[in-house]
């Protein structure tokens, strides 16, 4: 922690003394935290616990006079939840409330910096704006992203939009920053996400797991190591980069539920962003847990206003339109081929050969 002149530590006396100052003072403070935060949770490492210290400190004063103050309470209380560098976190999550929408989220592995690991995070959702069309053009996607290591505690994200492609086509499109995001796990199943846009809009949304929980634990060591799962996550074509797919395979549901962020067809005159997301989920005995072939319903879903209770007017209404035939031939590498017979992108069909976007989960074989 850093003040103007020094660490300051404020402490009770007869004389109501205000404040006394050195590292001689502010050490055992700062070591009396470690010790607690060291029986709260799994061993950190020092530079770890430090940043979380810094993530939680209270801001005292104002402008150029402003400092941070050690805050143990809030740096205990980010120590609580769990491990969120962990793959067990991949999956869909919605707000039960908001059906219709909702999230795809995947933890991708730093081979480069162990312990640290990309939370990417797929948003499918609609339009804020009450008077947007009722059709496919009042959809709207979003891509979050941020840093999960193995510390308990909040994850920054940051907010991406991605507009004017075309479905299943080049150009490659470049995400830009919109927004910020703050995504907390207080267990396997559960999740509070806060945001705010660069156009004002924010909010907090508590989240859980649609499917059970397959190998989550508050440690980050898995309590199982599942082939079918460790193919669940985020997978792109690299000549289209800007679009891509979510997946989830869960075998104790068993579903396989994917998120398809993608753009209108070529030749479609419709506004910007040009955004359409589908889902995809199988259908009867279209997923067998250890079959890495599967048939798939494609799902268009209209009608939903942004982070709104599910209501009259805002009640989204999902239709089959399409059927994809999904081939995961490695941990690495996938194919899909889908045929539209409906919605908005009726006719079209083809072949997507897709990529995992990072390493794949360690275990996968």
């Amino acid at each position: 922690m850093f003040a103007p002149a020094g660490p300051y530590i404020h402490v009770p006396t007869p004389f109501f003394n205000p404040a006394s100052a050195g590292t001689s003072w502010a050490t055992p403070i700062v070591a009396g935290c470690a010790a607690m935060a060291r029986q709260l949770s799994a061993p950190v490492s020092t530079n770890q616990f430090k940043g979380r210290l810094q993530f939680t400190n209270a801001m005292i004063g104002v402008g150029k006079s402003a400092y941070p103050r050690l805050n143990c309470q809030q740096a205990l209380s980010a120590l609580s939840g769990v491990v969120p560098n962990q793959h067990g976190l991949t999956g869909t999550w919605w707000r039960p409330a908001t059906s219709g929408q909702g999230f795809i989220i995947d933890i991708i592995r730093n081979a480069a910096t162990p312990g640290e690991a990309t939370l990417a995070m797929g948003w499918y959702t609609y339009a804020s704006d009450p008077a947007a069309p009722i059709s496919a053009n009042k959809q709207r996607w979003y891509t979050l992203s941020g840093t999960a290591t193995a510390i308990p505690g909040p994850v920054a994200l940051t907010i991406y939009a991605s507009q004017g492609g075309v479905f299943a086509s080049p150009p490659t499109i470049n995400a830009v920053p919109i927004g910020t995001a703050q995504i907390s796990f207080s267990d396997c199943v559960n999740a509070q996400l806060t945001f705010q846009f660069n156009s004002g809009v924010s909010g907090s949304i508590p989240i859980e797991r649609i499917m059970p929980n397959i190998s989550c634990t508050p440690s980050g060591t898995p309590a199982t190591i599942n082939q079918d799962f460790l193919r669940s996550g985020a997978w792109f074509d690299p000549n289209t980069r800007g679009q891509g797919l979510y997946l989830e395979l869960n075998p104790a549901a068993p579903v396989a539920f994917g998120g398809w962020y993608t753009y209108a067809p070529a030749g479609q005159n419709v506004p910007q962003p040009r955004q359409r997301w589908y889902t995809v989920q199988s259908l009867d005995g279209g997923y067998t847990p250890g079959n890495y072939q599967m048939t798939l319903g494609i799902y268009e879903t209209v009608g939903g206003e942004f982070n709104t209770p599910v209501g009259p007017g805002t009640t989204p209404q999902t239709t089959q339109v399409g059927t994809a035939i999904i081939q995961i031939t490695s941990c690495s590498t996938l194919q899909m081929g889908y045929t539209f017979t409906g919605g908005s992108s009726a006719g079209l069909s083809g072949t997507l050969n897709l990529v995992r976007a990072g390493p794949a989960p360690a275990g996968c074989q």
